[in-house]
C-alpha cells in the first residue's frame, strides 16, 4: 500500500474487511458512479454550448465558440462545435464504462470477483478520458467564447418581458 501511495501520489488504505473486498467491488460501482455524473454533467454543458452556438440564421446564435477548423462547405459563416462535440462522445464512453463496472461487479461468485480487471481498465479509462475532455473543453473552447453582442441585443429588445415588467402599471380594463 505504501509504495501504491508513493506512485500515486493519494494516500492508500487497505479495505477493513479483506474477505468482504475480494467478492463485493460495490466501492468501485461508487466511485465510477460519481464519474458518470461528471461525464453526464459535461454532456449537458456541450449540449447547451452546441444550441447556443447554433446559426448562424438558423439558430440561436448567442454565444461564438473558437473556430478550430474549416466552417461548413454548405453553410460558409458556421462555426462547427467540434469540441463540444468530441466531450459529448467522451461522455458517452464514460457512461457506457459505467455499464460495465456495473455489470462487471454485479458478475462475481461467491467470495471472489474475477471481472475486476475489466472494472480497472474501465476506471482508468474513464479517468483518463475525463481529464483530457475536460482540459480540452476549458482551453480550447470555454475560454474563447464570446457573446454575439448584436443577436443578445435584439432578443432583449424583442423580449416580451417587457410587457410583465409594465402589467402592474397599465391595468386591463375589467369586464
Amino acid at each position: 500500500m505504501k509504495k501504491l501511495a508513493e506512485v500515486t501520489g493519494f494516500p492508500c488504505v487497505p479495505a477493513e474487511d479483506l474477505i468482504e473486498a475480494t467478492s463485493d467491488c460495490g466501492a468501485y460501482v461508487m466511485v465510477h458512479g460519481a464519474l458518470k455524473r461528471l461525464a453526464v454533467k459535461m454532456s449537458k454543458i456541450c449540449n447547451d454550448l452546441r444550441l447556443l452556438s447554433s446559426g448562424p440564421r438558423a439558430g440561436l446564435n448567442e454565444i461564438n465558440l473558437p473556430e478550430l477548423q474549416a466552417g461548413s462547405s454548405i453553410m460558409p459563416a458556421k462555426v462547427n462545435p467540434v469540441v463540444p462535440e468530441v466531450v459529448n462522445q467522451v461522455c458517452f464512453k464514460v457512461i457506457g464504462n459505467d455499464t460495465t463496472v456495473t455489470m462487471a461487479a454485479e458478475a462475481g461468485q461467491l467470495q471472489l470477483n474475477v471481472m475486476e480487471p475489466v472494472i480497472g481498465q474501465a476506471m482508468f479509462e474513464s479517468v483518463h478520458i475525463l481529464t483530457n475532455a475536460c482540459y480540452n473543453l476549458l482551453e480550447k473552447c470555454i475560454n474563447g467564447i464570446t457573446a454575439n453582442k448584436e443577436v443578445c441585443e435584439g432578443y432583449v429588445y424583442n423580449s416580451i418581458g417587457i410587457v410583465t415588467y409594465l402589467k402592474p402599471v397599465h391595468r386591463s380594463p375589467q369586464r
